[in-house]
């Protein structure tokens, strides 16, 4: 028999919680989710920024778009508010959460 031994520079990892979000909302009305982003890596993650697809303006960032780096283990709360004017149009709105992780190269 064998052993096989992968050594591996420690690294952040990000999951966020929910996986979906299924938000209605009501004309003229303010309704705001939230969302847990946490580090179950075995690193800090250096500064986070939230960023909403180009063009998208039912939703906006109430936490802010820049978080403060995460230890292992800590999260945060990223909170989401939408206010549709009174005459926005009936439709649903679809998009997905994306982790991005920046990696330096040597």
């Amino acid at each position: 028999g064998s052993i096989r031994v992968d050594i591996r520079e420690p690294m952040a990892a990000l999951n966020v919680a929910p996986e979906r979000i299924d938000l209605r909302v009501n004309r003229g009305e303010r309704t705001t989710t939230t969302v847990v982003l946490t580090n179950t890596g075995a690193k800090s993650t250096g500064l986070l920024q939230v960023v909403l697809r180009a063009g998208f303006s039912l939703l906006e960032i109430q936490s802010g778009t820049v978080l403060p780096s995460l230890l292992p283990s800590e999260s945060t709360e990223i909170v989401f508010a939408s206010s549709p004017a009174p005459d926005e149009q009936f439709n649903t709105y679809t998009g997905n959460l994306h982790r991005w992780q920046q990696r330096r190269l040597a």
